[in-house]
């Protein structure tokens, strides 16, 4: 039997011929595409990369232009400082843009050969140098006042600001040629693909014409989607059912869709139960009524504060019960609508965390406040012992010193003064620590009263000056003349934080200045507001210890302390005593530089000052003054200081050109320093003294001059450095107002002003010699410097051990004045003193004066010995001239009263 077969159908072959027909077109389709947009994305690419190197040539001309401003801008503005600092940013930003402008012309793949760009580029640099060298003559001039030379700088710095515009534009416009020829390459290549255009339409039409056997597979394939799409409908049902959380689906009237079984093992209710309800039910009041209402305002408006989000709320379970959920809510779009998707965390076991947590801070809290007891008895404990350790320096120091005032070798007397400089060093540490513990303790009360601010400043510059001669490190003072002369501050603690801060400089400083400087923050009718700074030019601070410099026992390095001693308690006692007084402290410094510490008081002002007397200050107006010294801090405080009483002062810090200009213009009075490296202001006297033997001049020095030297020289006038801001004018005015031809120092002024100087401590000579005196101290050291110290002037004295042989003395014999120690056995001062008072009072007798000597001089320490009956305090270690100064008191008021 013949085989059967049946023969495939024409429109098989022709439907496997068009399918590779659709084939090679679109292969032949993909191709040309490819290659079209290859051609545009290059074009696109290259022309962006033109464009960022045409904007790299043309912000190098911005910045070109940003280069040359500050030259011109200074004539405007006069502030050289400024400018300068503009100039300098400016030219490291074009320094380094004109670097990457080579390195792009280098670097690109559209510049076949780069050469004519750079050789224009380093043209423009040479042109950038020559500017920067004009540039640097405009500043130099002009802060000379050479503004003439300045405006001819500029003008050439123009003219190179010109030439380098000039080669920035050539650059751009050779970068345009490179553009035109790069994209006209792009075009003809584009332009053969046109032949190519029909075969492509033709490709496209047989396309459209196979495309209508499309329509079978793409039945077929919408009907494969709708079976994928029914799958993963049941894969995220299985999720949604299986999730731990809580979940519920709503649409947007809040009726629930759909809910998993966790909602019933989380909230209790059953799916079932949840579906078709409104989902408000699981929420507590009062948002339980607002819901529906926070549904509609999201679907209309679209504006959600919880969509897309997650917050904290309450959910309500079937028992009742309040739980804490984290909720979400995303939104969804079904074919039936609007839905939204809720998932509910239960967050009960994290809050009871929080709430655990919350309970631990509060037990770190009272730690905290138990640590701080802690410390408060620590700093009391520390006082305590500060007293206890004074009580022994006060024997060690008293003893030294009536050592010191007897016979001794020239050996002995410097062991003598090794023992008093130890001494001294050992209860500033004392003193420091003390402090210390009295602000750590609370216990540090200020004595606010009024203050010649200017006079407490100027007092410390020139104790400051007059150590600083040692290494020969320049004072300077400057007081703003717009700080009143009296405030109300506590002068003491004022005074303990400048020294603190001088000191250290003065410490860490071995040449060129210390400048103490009191500028106005702000002030009115009642209060002020002044900042006072120590700068100095010593070693410096590094930046990695600035953060630490005012805590306690705080210092750079431990080599801080071999090299220059101290605890490092300074700073931090002055942190805290500033900001006692209504301010802080700050610092900054530069390593190898020197540092700047500045703080500001905050306080009252008084209310009379007439109640402190300040000499007038004299009118300098109309005075024409020049004003000579190498040091910029100096001169520029000095000139202030002239300035402010009305005189026009010509400054120079260069001597070798007072002569050229005094020779141009007149001057009334030459004013000078004398420690000046060119030229010291001796020679540099003579020499204006020649020429100009009528001159007033006027010599300022931080060292003391010999007389002989000042008037051969011919110096007219003569005052140390620091000078007070009043005396540097009345001596101006006073020698360009008197024809004397005497030398004239401050002695003089004071005495031509009639200015009374305040009489000096009471000497041991002074003190009456028919004083008796009960001196009450259990210490048998401290009793035999008391002794030793008095003994020489009054007519007796009589020891008591403790309070209780004091009440007893008293009893038995006259006395003119007791000496009571505090801490004493058996009876301590405190009642014995009480004691005393009351025999008095019982038996009718006048008061005694009663001076307590006491190693506590806090300022309840002192309350606590007048509240006692006491009648003065002096604190220990005791000075002589001190005592005997309470003492001589004690007397004339008995001379008085008798």
């Amino acid at each position: 039997m013949d085989k059967f077969t049946v023969s495939k159908p024409k429109w098989f072959y022709a439907y496997f011929a068009l399918a590779l027909f659709d084939i090679i077109t679109v292969s032949v389709s993909l191709y040309l595409n490819k290659q079209i947009i290859g051609i545009y994305l290059d074009t696109v690419d290259n022309n962006k990369q033109w464009a960022e190197l045409k904007t790299q040539v043309a912000n190098l001309g911005e910045k070109a232009l940003e280069v040359n401003g500050p030259g011109n801008n200074v004539f405007e503005s006069l502030d050289v400082n400024a400018e300068q600092r503009h100039y300098i940013q400016a030219k490291s930003v074009f320094t380094e843009y004109i670097e990457l402008v080579a390195s792009e012309f280098n670097s690109s793949q559209l510049i076949v050969s780069p050469d004519v760009l750079l050789t224009e580029l380093n043209t423009a640099n040479d042109n950038f140098l020559l500017l920067d060298e004009q540039v640097g003559l405009v500043f130099r001039y002009f802060a000379e006042g050479e503004v003439d030379k300045a405006a001819l700088s500029m003008s050439n710095m123009d003219r190179h600001y010109a030439n380098l515009a000039a080669n920035i534009a050539s650059m751009a416009h050779h970068l345009r040629e490179l553009q035109i020829v790069d994209l006209e390459s792009d075009l003809e290549t584009a332009e053969s693909l046109k032949l190519l255009e029909w075969f492509i339409a033709a490709l496209i039409l047989i396309m459209v014409v196979g495309a209508t056997f499309y329509g079978n597979v793409l039945i077929r394939q919408i009907k494969r989607e709708e079976e994928k799409k029914l799958k993963s409908e049941i894969e995220l049902k299985s999720v949604f059912s299986a999730a731990i959380d809580p979940m519920v689906i709503i649409d947007d009237k809040g009726i629930i869709t759909s809910a998993n079984d966790a909602v019933e093992r989380v909230l209790g209710y059953s799916p079932e139960f949840c579906v078709g309800k409104n989902v408000a039910f699981m929420t507590p009041e009062p948002h339980r009524s607002l819901h529906d209402s926070y549904i509609e305002s999201y679907v209309k408006t679209r504006q959600a504060k919880i969509v897309g989000s997650s917050r904290e709320v309450l959910a309500m379970r079937k028992d009742g019960y309040q739980l804490p959920i984290l909720l979400s809510i995303s939104e969804m779009s079904l074919p039936d609508g609007l839905h939204f998707i809720g998932t509910m965390h239960d967050i009960s076991a994290r809050k009871e965390e929080e709430e655990r947590l919350k309970k631990h801070s509060i037990e770190l809290e009272k730690a905290k406040n138990e640590a701080d007891r802690a410390n408060a008895m620590k700093s009391e404990f520390l006082a305590n012992m500060s007293h206890e350790i004074r009580t022994p320096m006060n024997g060690i120091m008293g003893v030294n010193r009536l050592l010191s005032e007897s016979s001794l070798t020239p050996e002995q007397s410097r062991y003598c003064d090794i023992i008093k400089s130890s001494s001294e060093s050992l209860l500033t540490i004392l003193n420091d620590i003390l402090d210390l513990s009295k602000i750590e303790a609370d216990k540090l009360d200020l004595e606010l009263i009024s203050t010649n601010f200017h006079s407490l400043l100027e007092e410390i510059a020139e104790l400051l000056s007059v150590k600083c001669n040692e290494k020969a490190i320049e004072v300077v003072l400057s007081i703003s003349s717009d700080i009143p002369p009296v405030i109300v501050t506590d002068p003491v603690r004022l005074r303990q934080i400048i020294n603190n801060l001088t000191n250290n400089a003065y410490k860490f400083t071995e040449t060129g200045s210390i400048t103490l400087q009191a500028e106005l923050n702000a002030i009115n009718e009642q209060n002020y507001d002044i900042e006072i700074s120590v700068a100095d030019t010593g070693v410096g601070i590094d930046e990695s210890a600035l953060g630490s410099i005012f805590e306690k026992f705080s210092q750079e390095d431990a080599s801080i302390t071999r090299n220059f001693g101290g605890t490092g308690l300074g700073l931090a006692i002055s942190q805290k005593l500033a900001m006692l007084l209504g301010g802080n402290i700050s610092v900054s410094s530069e390593k190898g530089k020197g540092s700047i510490f500045t703080f500001n008081i905050t306080g009252d002002l008084v209310s009379d000052e007439e109640s402190i007397v300040t000499a007038p200050k004299p009118d300098l107006t109309g005075l024409n003054l020049l004003l000579v010294d190498d040091n910029k801090v100096g001169l520029k405080t000095y000139g202030q200081i002239l300035t402010s009483a009305g005189a026009k002062v010509a400054l120079s810090l260069t001597p070798g050109a007072v002569l050229d200009l005094l020779s141009k213009k007149h001057f009334d009075a030459l004013i000078t320093d004398y420690m000046m490296p060119e030229l010291d202001g001796l020679t540099l006297s003579r020499r204006v003294r020649d020429v100009y033997p009528e001159l007033p001049i006027v010599m300022l020095s931080s060292a003391q001059i010999q007389r002989e030297k000042l008037q051969s020289a011919g110096v007219s006038g003569y005052l140390t450095k620091p000078s007070d801001s009043l005396y540097v004018d009345m001596l101006t005015h006073k020698l360009v107002n008197s024809a004397e031809p005497e030398l004239m120092t401050k002695k003089d002024v004071v005495r031509s002003q009639s200015v009374e100087v305040a009489p000096g401590k009471t000497s041991v000579e002074n003190i009456p010699l028919n004083m008796r005196i009960l001196l009450v101290e259990d210490n048998a050291v401290n009793q035999m410097v008391a002794q030793s110290m008095l003994e020489p002037s009054v007519a007796s004295i009589t020891l008591a051990n403790n309070g209780k042989e004091a009440v007893e003395l008293y009893q038995e014999n006259d006395f003119d004045l007791i000496l009571m120690d505090v801490q004493m056995p058996i009876m301590d001062g405190y009642s014995a003193t009480e004691s005393i008072r009351n025999l008095e009072r019982e038996e009718g007798k006048s008061s005694i004066k009663i001076i307590a000597l006491t190693a506590n001089a806090m300022k309840s320490d002192i309350e606590k010995c007048m509240a006692a009956g006491m009648d003065d305090v002096l604190s220990k270690p005791i000075i002589k001239e001190k005592l005997i100064e309470k003492v001589s008191a004690s007397y004339h008021e008995l001379q008085v009263s008798s």
